[in-house]
């Protein structure tokens, strides 16, 4: 399955920041991630170990964010 990107989202938070969450996804794409399905940001941060997009995580009601090292077709 083909990963799904959403337009919306923002990450909050990178590196050794205690706190890191993804704001601003859409109701469809929450919904995706409780599902399991893989959902990516983009990611801003020219850090030369982050990836050029973050998969969705979901746990205890939040969203978080992690490294995505699969493929991305734009």
């Amino acid at each position: 399955m083909n990963p799904q990107i959403s337009t919306t989202g923002e990450i909050q938070g990178r590196g050794s920041n205690k706190y890191k969450w993804v704001s601003g996804l859409t109701d469809p794409e929450r919904e995706a991630v409780r599902r399991g399905d893989t959902v990516l940001v983009k990611d801003s941060s020219g850090h030369h170990m982050a990836t050029a997009y973050k998969q969705v995580t979901h746990y205890k009601g939040k969203y978080g964010h992690r490294n995505y090292y699969g493929e991305v077709k734009v």
